[in-house]
């Protein structure tokens, strides 16, 4: 199993609205193209959250290959979209994980 993390620091003045359309748009977006079968939003604890908050977006996906098509395909435009959107009041970047256990 492939993970896809995202982890966003999302600034205080828009936080409420972020999480929201993350919830409501991002990750019902991402969950659409079918490559990710599971996503999950996680608040990271234990950080310093005077900036704001930080958050981790996981999908889920079987195969290094399903991540690949994603990168090269209907992913940069969702990946372009958040960054758009939001601006210098969210700043994220995305790791790949596999599971060993």
């Amino acid at each position: 199993m492939i993970i896809y993390n995202i982890t966003c620091k999302v600034d205080w003045s828009v936080h409420e609205e972020w999480l929201a359309w993350v919830q409501q748009k991002y990750m019902p977006d991402m969950l659409s193209i079918d490559l990710f079968y599971h996503g999950q939003l996680v608040r990271l604890l234990e950080t310093d959250e005077t900036d704001g908050p930080t958050y981790a977006l996981q999908f889920y996906t079987h195969s290094l290959e399903n991540y690949q098509h994603f990168m090269t395909g209907a992913g940069t435009a969702l990946l372009r979209r958040q960054l758009d959107h939001w601006n210098n009041a969210v700043v994220s970047f995305g790791t790949v994980m596999q599971q060993v256990g």
